[in-house]
């Protein structure tokens, strides 16, 4: 019989995978977008399809040339894996762009202090953009995760990223993003202590 808990989780984590594939995407399109250099690598992609498409009949054919229905289906498999090769080269590369720096280093690291859901499942970076100076905008997906948490656990949170918070934390696009405005280093002294005293 399967587990009720452990059949949500998976769904709770495939949920997550995919909104944060699709904010990865939109983030990696958007820096395509903004910097026209960039928009060389897919017209390279393009470059290469069109190129393998015009040499279709200089690809070798593994059987022998006598029969012309097996030849234009070889040429049109070849044309067909060479579009899905550079969809998938395009997708992994908007997905890299789109990839804030450090950011499994910053999921690991709320992780660690326990700012999880109730599957164990930490929150994850989908974006981090810098807004002036050294002011930084970082949008996690929480779904799962309520404000109360983050806020109970602001100084952890400040603690284990090396920053301290510039804005209020607010939320998203939706309930399910939260956004922390932080810039580096140690903004005030801290009032508890670090340590229980012996």
């Amino acid at each position: 019989m399967i587990d009720l808990n452990a059949r949500v989780r998976q769904l709770t984590i495939q949920q997550r995978n995919r909104a944060i594939m699709r904010s990865r995407l939109t983030s990696g399109l958007q820096f395509l977008c903004h910097r026209p250099w960039m928009i060389t690598l897919p017209l390279l992609l393009v470059v290469f399809i069109i190129f393998i498409c015009c040499n279709l009949d200089n690809i070798p054919f593994p059987v022998s040339n006598s029969i012309p229905e097996l030849l234009q289906l070889w040429k049109t498999v070849v044309a067909l894996l060479a579009v899905t090769f550079d969809a998938f080269l395009l997708w992994g590369l908007l997905v890299v762009l789109g990839t804030p720096h450090k950011a499994r280093n910053v999921d690991n690291s709320l992780e660690h202090i326990g700012l999880v859901d109730r599957y164990g499942i930490g929150p994850a970076l989908v974006s981090s953009q810098k807004v002036t100076g050294r002011v930084v905008q970082m949008t996690f997906y929480s779904k799962g995760i309520g404000m109360e948490e983050w806020l109970q656990r602001k100084e952890d949170i400040s603690d284990v990223l090396s920053c301290h918070f510039v804005e209020p934390i607010a939320y998203g696009e939706n309930s399910n993003y939260i956004v922390l405005t932080v810039a580096p280093g140690v903004g005030n002294r801290r009032d508890t202590p670090l340590y229980d005293e012996l």
